[in-house]
């Protein structure tokens, strides 16, 4: 089968706190390239980035194609599977679907089977999903990646973030070319066009508001004034400094 181009690809350069704004988009699934045929172990480790530990200690809870696994490097990804992740979950059923666990016999039936993890030629397209507190963790090596999503999700976190998604922005890029951040709202695109969306971290604050047509930081309010002084003069305290 072979992978469907992107529409579009988007890519932004913002604040960190941008990230909260798009994660929701993980829990009902993203797609992201691989190669076919690798292990759920290389594309977390290899793919995103993630260190091995915590893929194997932090992940506890996996589903491949809606089969629990035991064995993230025995469990091979095609095209079009769906991969769910997660931290324990609580009480008996989480201790029975978590990964290599001591209620993993009782089980058997739904396990999935291992499989072997060479890879295959050829890319493919995987759907993720992140829950509880992996939500948080995996929202930033899978955006700085890169993942494929439907306008219809993905234009409404934009438009929803509102100016404060706006001024968080550093930067835009739509396929290959500069965007003006102020015209991100205003994108008009089919419900089924499917974008690359890529979301990059800002390593500093822009100098100024040129990115976004506003000031970045926030004005002072009217009739306020400067800290350490009152409407009547210095304060107790500024006086002392004298």
């Amino acid at each position: 089968m072979d992978l469907p181009a992107e529409d579009h690809r988007l890519s932004l350069t913002a604040e960190p706190a941008a990230r909260s704004v798009f994660t929701p988009l993980l829990q009902e699934g993203v797609g992201l390239t691989v190669e076919r045929g690798c292990s759920v172990h290389a594309l977390l480790s290899e793919r995103l980035g993630l260190d091995p530990h915590y893929v194997d200690h932090r992940i506890q809870t996996a589903f491949l194609d809606g089969k629990p696994v035991d064995r993230l490097d025995r469990a091979a990804v095609g095209d079009g599977s769906v991969l769910a992740l997660s931290a324990a979950l609580p009480g008996l059923l989480g201790a029975t679907l978590r990964k290599g666990g001591h209620y993993a016999s009782l089980r058997g039936g739904i396990t999935h089977k291992e499989s072997a993890a060479a890879c295959a030629e050829g890319p493919g397209l995987v759907i993720v999903k992140v829950f509880n507190v992996l939500l948080g963790e995996l929202a930033a090596p899978l955006f700085r990646e890169g993942v494929v999503v439907s306008w219809d999700r993905l234009g409404p976190c934009i438009r929803g973030g509102g100016s404060r998604l706006i001024e968080s922005i550093h930067s835009a890029r739509l396929n290959g070319g500069p965007l003006p951040v102020e015209d991100l709202p205003r994108l008009a695109w089919g419900p089924e066009t499917r974008v690359h969306f890529s979301l990059q971290a800002a390593t500093q604050a822009p100098r100024s508001g040129a990115e976004t047509g506003k000031p970045i930081s926030p004005r002072p309010r009217a009739g306020r004034p400067p800290r350490g002084r009152r409407r009547g003069g210095w304060s107790r305290r500024s006086r002392g400094r004298r």
